[in-house]
């Protein structure tokens, strides 16, 4: 899952990432061993049925995650979307690249010495729109908000809410965010952590839905994502989706 806000855009997401051909990385049998694959399925909150997939592969190198590889699939397999996010300067505001594969969608984040680059370009053929902007901390860029709540997660399982800075690169901006503990639940037979992402601008907060999603307390893994999806349908509407993630023995080792 990316948890960027895709109700910031009109038009599809930004989100990461490339096939691993696409990207000329080439595999020697000791770099599989570092990989870790796990996968989340998109279904349609009102009729629950299957829309997409996401296909994750992160990379990790001495006991680090490096960066992610995420493959959008449609219900027949087609590679829609794609992206890379690197962690290793700052895993809760990594660096990333997404594209849309339909329409020549591009959006991401880039690291200077003047600050993060936005950059965003709305179809094959336009304009890539970009800026500099310098973003007080805490910063959570893109997929770096599964590790900001990690990194909080003593905090919100006491029922603390915490503020965050949610960088939009769509709309070349941040905007302020807050993650509230909303309970506990228990999903797929895991006891876990219900949190609510709400814009924290009273102004914006009509006009933007919150987002609902669900932690395994235990291992601290992203179950469950319920709200506006950062994909979008044929019309160039926003999916309101569901997305379960399952995970391997070996991802539920790593924090």
């Amino acid at each position: 899952m990316n948890l960027r806000p895709g109700f910031f855009r009109a038009r599809y997401i930004s989100p990461v990432l490339v096939s691993l051909m696409v990207l000329g990385t080439s595999m020697s049998a000791e770099d599989t061993q570092n990989w870790i694959r796990y996968r989340g399925n998109a279904y349609d909150l009102r009729s629950g049925a299957f829309l997409y997939s996401e296909n994750h592969n992160e990379y990790w190198q001495n006991g680090r995650h490096a960066y992610s590889i995420v493959e959008y699939r449609d219900r027949d397999g087609r590679l829609i979307a794609s992206k890379r996010i690197n962690f290793q300067a700052n895993r809760s505001a990594p660096t990333f690249r997404l594209e849309d594969r339909r329409d020549g969608y591009v959006e991401g984040v880039e690291r200077n010495a003047s600050g993060l680059a936005l950059f965003t370009r709305e179809s094959e053929g336009k304009e890539l729109r970009q800026t500099v902007i310098q973003v007080p901390d805490p910063v959570v860029v893109d997929g770096g908000f599964d590790y900001f709540v990690r990194d909080n997660f003593d905090a919100l399982l006491q029922g603390r809410s915490i503020p965050l800075n949610f960088v939009v690169s769509a709309k070349l901006d941040y905007f302020r965010f807050r993650v509230i503990p909303a309970g506990q639940t228990e999903i797929n037979g895991r006891p876990a952590l219900k949190l609510r992402l709400t814009i924290d601008n009273l102004l914006l907060r009509p006009l933007v839905a919150s987002m609902e999603i669900s932690y395994d307390i235990e291992t601290r893994r992203l179950l469950r994502y319920s709200g506006v999806s950062n994909i979008n349908n044929d019309q160039g509407h926003s999916y309101q989706a569901r997305i379960d993630f399952t995970y391997p023995p070996e991802a539920l080792a790593h924090r």
